[in-house]
């Protein structure tokens, strides 16, 4: 088992994430990583209480517990219901400090962003590219502790850009494509809108703003200026406030 699952975690969890290496039988699985742990010490669930979980990319049901040592908890699964629906949001964010973008991983699939792009900029400090945070499996951790959080089971799409020329010039004008696409700009005169019905992209600077020209790079694809207010947010305050105004 990967050993991110080892990792301590001392908030409840609303559901428990399965994997299919998880799987004895066809209906039976066992936990001996911090899922174990955490179902012992946290939840202090017992032979015979039933769990919330689901299985990673499928669906959500629950669990039995059957059996229970010092070492591991047996599980029998059913798992009947769908995974909520996706928010029809499209985010583009430039790379942030490795904390903040482990928060703003969570955040996203807690929320349900369905895309993420990670994108660079002239603003992005050059070191940032070279943090483990960027790696599947630090991403897969934070997005399978989101999963959990929110009873989900199927993860962002996540891309990440090292060039935004490349980006802004090969890739942005497929993945707008029918859709509204929004840059979150503080110069901009007009506010950005409420209860969008459509699906939507929506583009976040570094700190500090995207420059007057990658904002233009993005107008010239069609995308529109709107502002979030007087008030300068950062990145994981801003996401959650996007997300919330227009969804």
């Amino acid at each position: 088992m990967d050993s991110l699952f080892l990792l301590s975690y001392n908030e409840p969890m609303n559901m428990i994430l399965l994997f299919q290496e998880d799987f004895i039988e066809q209906n039976k699985v066992v936990l001996n990583d911090r899922r174990h742990k955490h179902i012992i010490d946290i939840l202090r669930s017992s032979v015979g209480q039933k769990l919330s979980v689901g299985l990673l990319n499928n669906k959500i049901g629950t669990g039995v517990i059957v059996k229970q040592t010092k070492a591991e908890t047996t599980l029998e699964v059913i798992l009947e219901k769908p995974p909520a629906k996706k928010l029809p949001l499209t985010l583009i964010l430039c790379l942030c400090r490795p904390p903040v973008l482990r928060r703003v991983i969570y955040t996203c699939t807690i929320l349900g962003v369905e895309e993420l792009h990670i994108i660079n900029s002239s603003r992005v400090e050059k070191s940032f590219w070279q943090s483990h945070s960027l790696e599947k499996q630090e991403l897969d951790k934070e997005m399978y502790l989101g999963l959990e959080q929110s009873i989900d089971t199927v993860c962002p799409l996540i891309n990440i850009e090292h060039s935004f020329n490349k980006f802004t010039d090969e890739k942005l004008a497929n993945i707008i494509k029918n859709k509204k696409a929004i840059i979150v700009d503080p110069a901009a005169k007009k506010t950005c809108p409420y209860n969008v019905s459509e699906s939507a992209v929506i583009a976040i600077g570094p700190e500090g703003g995207f420059l007057v020209p990658e904002v233009k790079a993005f107008k010239k694809l069609g995308f529109k200026d709107r502002n979030l207010g007087s008030r300068i947010q950062r990145v994981e305050t801003v996401i959650p406030y996007v997300v919330g105004r227009m969804f």
